[in-house]
This record gives structure tokens, C-alpha cells and sequence, in this order.
């Protein structure tokens, strides 16, 4: 749908385009004087050009309402989206950022197969001055890969994460997923790997988020032996989310097996 979409703005603006080129030559070729059916050429000419830009400065102011409207009200998001994308001619870059959008609201509706085809395809074009949205779709793509089990997938996003520029909060969320894969293949020991400092990192991110990353080490720590660990990590996961965090932790597969039985922070940890 994007590729298609994509083709009929270039094809629409470059019959415009054409157009309103062969009734300028038409007209300047039979009027020489410059008399008043040249200047309605010209005009022309200048309201086609203020057309065609105004339908996509429209479009562009809509875009932070609709980031917003995503975690406030999915289904408003959904229709305001809907309502942009049918607009045509739109610049490049202003569709694949409607797009960009499109794949945040299938994430935040966890339809993630969706969401990992559309980041997917968005990272194949060159976005102009939505360049910096590269790492988000990076992020949701390999969240989304990890979701519907993709692993190897997974790995190759993880891979252009690492190639990536990220702000803080950014090499942070991509801590995260690499947790998560490592543990997801069974990499345990990667997983623990400067398990410390991982810990002091990942404390800057929000409790349920903190919560999990915890989680996952606690599963990595009980696979790899490390029993002590594992529950001290998993003494941290009960402090810092609720209840029903916990136990949606434990559905996903993480802490089960854990022991938790009351236990001193392990040597190391201080």
C-alpha cells in the first residue's frame, strides 16, 4: 500500500507538474505581448504550486496531534490517520511519516506483525526531515520481531541499533530488547554479562519497564545456576512493580522457577 501510494503522489505531481508547464509554453508561445492570458498563466502556475504545498503543510500540522491522540485515543488516531493518508499528492517524507505513525498505533493495539512490516518497509526510504526517526522504527521493529517470535529477525534490527546514533532514553529501550533477546535465545550468561552496571542503567527507566529488565535477569540468573542472584533480582522485580505487572512478567515466561524466599543482596551488588 505504501509503495503504491507513494508512486500515484510522484505520478499525480508530476502530471501537474507537466501540465501546468505545457499551458505556460502554450500560452506565452501564442501570446507574445505579455497581455493578460500570460499573467492568468502565470497565476495559475503560482496557485498550482501553493496547492500542492498547502495539501501537504496540512498534513504535516497534523502529525503531533496524532502522536498524542495514540496513547490518549487509538480509535481518534485511527481516523485522523485514515483521513490524512487519503490526501494525494503528499511530499515523500510527509507520508512516510504518516506511516511512521501508522506503526506506533499498531504497536501501542500490539498488533505486531503489522507494526514490524511497516517499520520494515519505512526504513527502506530516506525520510528527509524525519531522518531522526530511524531509531524508533529500529526499536519497535525489533520489540515487534521479538513479539511475534522472530528471533533472527530480531537479531538483524538489534544489529542496525548498535550502527544507530541514540539519545540516552534510546540506548536505553535498546538495553532493554537485547536483554530480552539474549534471554529469549537462551544466551544466559551474555544476558549476565556486566550485570551490574546493566542494573544501574536500566534503574533510570521507569518502574514496570525496570521491573521487567530485573525480570529477565532473574530468569537468566536461575538458568545459569547463580540462584542467589536470581533472587535477589527477583525481590527487586516484586518491589518495583504491582502485582498484576508481576504476574503478567510471569505469564511471559520470566521469574518462573525463581525461589523467593527472603535473601541478602549477592557479593558484588553492594
Amino acid at each position: 500500500m505504501l509503495r503504491h501510494q507513494l508512486r500515484v503522489d510522484l505520478a499525480l505531481r508530476l502530471m501537474i507538474v507537466a501540465g501546468v508547464v505545457a499551458i505556460l509554453a502554450i500560452t506565452f508561445d501564442f501570446d507574445d505581448n505579455g497581455s493578460l492570458l500570460s499573467l492568468l498563466a502565470i497565476f495559475l502556475a503560482v496557485f498550482v504550486w501553493i496547492y500542492l504545498n498547502n495539501l501537504s503543510a496540512r498534513a504535516s500540522s497534523q502529525l503531533p496531534h496524532i502522536t498524542a491522540m495514540i496513547d490518549s485515543d487509538p480509535p481518534a488516531a485511527e481516523h485522523a490517520l485514515a483521513e490524512q493518508l487519503r490526501r494525494r499528492p503528499l511530499l515523500r517524507w510527509i507520508r512516510l511519516m504518516l506511516y511512521h505513525r501508522l506503526a506506533m498505533l499498531r504497536h501501542r493495539q500490539h498488533r505486531f506483525a503489522e507494526s514490524a512490516a511497516i517499520c520494515h518497509t519505512l526504513l527502506m526510504y530516506p525520510t528527509g526531515p524525519g531522518r531522526d526517526s530511524r531509531a524508533q522504527l529500529l526499536l519497535m521493529l525489533t520489540e515487534s520481531r521479538l513479539e511475534c517470535r522472530d528471533v533472527l529477525g530480531a537479531y538483524f534490527a538489534l544489529q542496525s541499533l548498535h550502527e544507530t546514533r541514540l539519545s540516552l532514553v534510546e540506548h536505553l529501550q535498546r538495553l532493554t530488547l537485547q536483554t530480552r533477546y539474549e534471554v529469549t535465545i537462551g544466551a544466559d550468561r551474555a544476558a549476565l554479562r556486566a550485570a551490574h552496571q546493566k542494573i544501574q542503567l536500566v534503574e533510570l527507566l521507569p518502574a514496570p519497564q525496570c521491573g521487567a529488565v530485573h525480570a529477565m535477569l532473574a530468569t537468566a540468573a536461575r538458568r545459569a545456576d547463580q540462584q542467589n542472584l536470581a533472587r535477589w533480582l527477583w525481590q527487586r522485580v516484586e518491589l518495583l512493580c504491582t502485582p498484576e505487572q508481576v504476574r503478567r512478567l510471569q505469564q511471559g515466561g520470566f521469574g518462573v522457577g525463581v525461589v523467593q524466599t527472603p535473601q541478602r543482596q549477592p557479593a558484588g551488588f553492594q
